[in-house]
């Protein structure tokens, strides 16, 4: 059973809203785009789970987390992984589809940062 999942890169929310639905009692919800928390709440209440929901920020992975006592059993994520060698992109795209030089630069910091806000027995998807 997952108590308490963790989604990054959320966008409109479709992973942490399965998972509510399916397997997990609560989530928590993060994104780089400030368009993301209002399409995500949106979404949580036309599939009224919004009660399952410990929160829903607006910032770069974990750095938008606010302190928390215990981890998470699970981080389910859907990074950007498009490469931008040297920043060339620009706009929108560039900021929310940017996934650096190689396309793995957001994937990193998520495998980075997992550890310490997963559970021993915590799993990341």
């Amino acid at each position: 059973a997952v108590t308490s999942l963790l989604d990054l890169c959320c966008g409109s929310g479709v992973q942490g809203i399965v998972a509510l639905r399916y397997y997990a009692d609560s989530a928590s919800f993060v994104d780089l785009n400030p368009r993301s928390p209002r399409f995500v709440r949106f979404n949580l209440a036309l599939n009224c789970l919004a009660h399952k929901v410990e929160g829903v920020f607006e910032g770069n992975l974990y750095d938008a987390l606010p302190p928390r006592e215990r981890p998470y059993d699970a981080i389910v994520a859907n990074p950007p992984f498009v490469p931008n060698p040297q920043g060339i992109a620009s706009g929108a795209g560039a900021m929310f589809g940017n996934g650096g030089d190689t396309g793995e630069k957001v994937l990193q910091g998520i495998l980075q940062g997992a550890s310490q806000y997963l559970s021993p027995t915590g799993r990341l998807s």
